[in-house]
């Protein structure tokens, strides 16, 4: 089974979701925020239960000026523990 994504993108951030399949081991939520070029940073959720809820969450409430942390505050209220960081560090 190939796992499938689905994305959300504006000019400020993208996020994906990844379903479970043989590219992951467990379903999971990230993003990129795309303004700050220099220390470019990231985030990933570390639990699973509750996902699909996250995700439908934030692709409901989901606009052209949300950012990172904002997508973060939504993902994090469905207690995922998002965990972030630059990836140029």
């Amino acid at each position: 089974m190939e796992s499938t994504k689905k994305t959300l993108q504006n000019d400020k951030m993208y996020v994906t979701f990844h379903e479970k399949g043989d590219t992951f081991e467990r379903a999971h939520i990230d993003g990129k925020d795309l303004t700050d070029m220099y220390n470019e940073p990231i985030f990933y959720t570390k639990k699973v239960r509750g996902i699909e809820k996250a995700w439908r969450e934030l692709a409901l409430k989901f606009s052209d000026r949300m950012t990172m942390g904002e997508a973060m505050n939504i993902v994090n209220s469905f207690n995922l523990e998002c965990h972030s960081y630059c990836t140029v560090d």
